[in-house]
């Protein structure tokens, strides 16, 4: 099975004429693959991390792919900040609003928009700019008032999923709890998840999705971050238990507070959370891979 996924993961790589697959290296370990190397761009580092997991098998990617700029598209930190605010300037989808910051080739978007997609077709733009080395994106989402919030989202946003080909809608379920959604069930890859929850933040109105969907193994049960002892393990598997706890704990207390900017930070401290969670979940399972 391993050699089978390893083999489908090189070959889709070098079906991409975008991809310099003489350096990548691929490690597959049951349904888990792990991605080492580096990238000739920013672009292409998201291009491979995209592919990769858009392959049937692939449960799970871990991303340790680095970016050396090619002596090409070096440029300094001025002139490179330069250039990703006019391509945010040329893109029509992004709000003027998004702030820049640049350090050692590093690009940090900040700022406040009115819907999700003005910050990912930001997140887009950026990654396609030459010299780009990474992206940090700070930007938050704030209620979007020309559109007329729905008193519950979660009818319209599950019919928004049916419409969907590539998802199994009947295995999904939403709850909203005001301005904030709650994604659950179980969907087939991280493609389709992260279908399920673009479609979700399109509802109007709504300002924050939980993710609480987990990925079918092959020929298994749905497999989502686990649930780690925090007194047990090692450090890594310790800290992921205490950030699981403290996020879910933000999750359970934003039903209490009405201020609307203060559910949104409720919410995006959580997803905070859970994203150093799978850090440390990386690490922990690389542990694994290593042994």
């Amino acid at each position: 099975m391993a050699d089978d996924l390893q083999g489908a993961v090189c070959a889709e790589l070098e079906w991409d004429p975008a991809v310099d697959t003489s350096r990548v290296r691929v490690d597959v370990r049951g349904t888990r693959v792990v991605l080492a190397g580096a990238g000739n761009s920013y672009a292409e580092k998201c291009r491979v991390v995209g592919s990769v997991r858009a392959i049937r098998g692939v449960d799970e990617v871990l991303d340790d792919l680095t970016v050396e700029v090619l002596d090409e598209d070096r440029c300094s930190d001025a002139l490179l900040l330069e250039t990703v605010r006019v391509a945010l300037r040329l893109n029509v989808l992004v709000a003027s609003s998004i702030e820049v910051r640049v350090g050692d080739g590093w690009v940090t978007l900040l700022g406040t928009v009115a819907a999700r997609y003005q910050r990912d077709e930001a997140e887009r733009t950026v990654r396609r700019v030459r010299g780009v080395r990474g992206l940090t994106s700070e930007v938050t989402v704030a209620p979007f008032e020309s559109r007329t919030a729905l008193l519950d989202p979660a009818p319209a946003i599950a019919a928004a999923i049916r419409r969907r080909r590539d998802v199994r809608a009947d295995e999904v379920t939403i709850v909203a709890n005001g301005e904030i959604v709650t994604v659950a069930g179980t969907v087939e890859s991280d493609h389709q998840r992260a279908a399920v929850l673009e479609t979700a933040w399109k509802a109007p109105g709504v300002v924050g999705v939980i993710d609480r969907l987990g990925v079918r193994n092959a020929g298994g049960p749905a497999a989502g971050a686990p649930d780690l002892d925090p007194t047990e393990g090692s450090a890594s598997r310790r800290a992921c238990g205490r950030l699981g706890r403290l996020a879910e704990q933000l999750r359970a207390d934003v039903d209490e507070v009405s201020e609307i900017r203060t559910r949104v930070l409720f919410v995006t401290t959580a997803d905070l959370l859970l994203a150093l969670r799978e850090a440390f979940t990386d690490a922990d399972l690389r542990e694994g891979v290593g042994d």
